[in-house]
């Protein structure tokens, strides 16, 4: 059994994103769906936020009891390996946004595998580790409603993360940013350059300068606390479906506006097809809207990853009813 973790009430798009992978899909519970078709790559999905691949169903007795029933699974599975090198150790609980690490649970974990294997306990790691590689370790799916957990050895992060709030920021759009940049594993240099349409209040301008970078806010509307008057900023009080940059490539693209997708598909595909960006960051308000549609077009030929040497959707810790495209336009 192979098992995606998503945001609940979301369980529908991935059924359909999934659909377009042919892959058929059941929900075992909330937030938690499974396959028995292997899943080799975490770069074609959206929705999932971890994807564990060949998991075990454990019915955990009460208490500690439970922590020493999933250490003596894989203390029994690595029986015959020889580990000798990091492998990842995630407890993941869900809540309404999402999974998240329980560090509690973790550290318990580790506690009680000192007592049996303390030379390969050393080597656990449980920081965040890079998105869309299949990762060795142990990792464990927390069903609160039935008392089970669903338990593997190998999975792939796709990178949803809560991110720290910054109070200098205008906007609670400022954490959609920075958790795509941590996906991306690039954000802004200093000195480089970046277009934000729609930029108002400022939150992912915001995110911008905070790196060194000079930015083009392009919005009718004004900004707000960090961007008001930064010296980094060029406000411009103009459309931004319209205006064009006169000096290209930018090294960014932004673009969180609130507009129906297929209006800003098509503009963004302008920059692209045009090269008028290096990398982009585009937020999509599906809305009522069915979102495997929209990533359906996406991917087309019509959509926006045929300019794309590196092209990501996902649907953030941080994102609403909205899918987060990250991309290295191929100039």
């Amino acid at each position: 059994m192979n098992i995606f973790l998503v945001k609940p009430g979301v369980e529908q798009f991935l059924t359909s994103e999934c659909a377009l992978q042919n892959l058929e899909v059941k929900c075992e519970a909330p937030g938690i769906l499974s396959t028995e078709q292997l899943i080799s790559d975490s770069k074609d999905y959206c929705f999932p936020f971890w994807i564990l691949n060949s998991a075990t169903i454990l019915k955990l007795p009460e208490g500690k009891h439970g922590i020493e029933s999933i250490c003596s699974w894989f203390c029994e599975e690595i029986r015959n390996e020889r580990i000798d090198k990091t492998w990842y150790l995630f407890w993941l609980t869900g809540s309404e946004n999402g999974f998240t690490p329980n560090i509690s649970k973790q550290d318990r974990i580790k506690e009680t595998l000192k007592k049996r294997i303390s030379r390969i306990c050393k080597l656990a790691d449980s920081s965040y580790p890079v998105c869309d590689t299949l990762l060795n370790g142990l990792f464990v799916v927390e069903d609160r409603d039935s008392g089970n957990v669903f338990i593997s050895r190998a999975a792939f992060f796709c990178g949803q993360r809560r991110m720290k709030d910054d109070i200098s920021a205008p906007s609670r759009s400022y954490l959609k940013i920075e958790e795509a940049f941590s996906i991306f594993g690039r954000s802004p240099l200093p000195g480089e350059t970046a277009a934000d349409l729609g930029a108002a209040p400022g939150g992912w301008t915001w995110a911008a300068l905070k790196r060194g970078a000079n930015v083009f806010a392009i919005d009718n509307g004004p900004l707000k606390k960090g961007p008001l008057d930064h010296p980094n900023v060029n406000h411009l009080c103009c459309d931004a479906f319209t205006w064009e940059p006169t000096s290209v490539p930018l090294d960014w693209l932004f673009c969180d506006m609130v507009e129906q997708p297929l209006v800003v598909i098509e503009r963004i595909r302008t920059w692209f097809s045009r090269r008028w960006c290096r990398n982009a960051i585009v937020n999509f308000k599906y809305g009522y809207s069915d979102p495997s549609k929209i990533l359906e077009l996406l991917h087309s030929r019509k959509g926006l990853k045929p300019f794309a040497d590196t092209f990501l959707c996902r649907h953030l810790f941080h994102d609403r009813d909205e899918i987060t495209v990250i991309a290295k336009v191929n100039i």
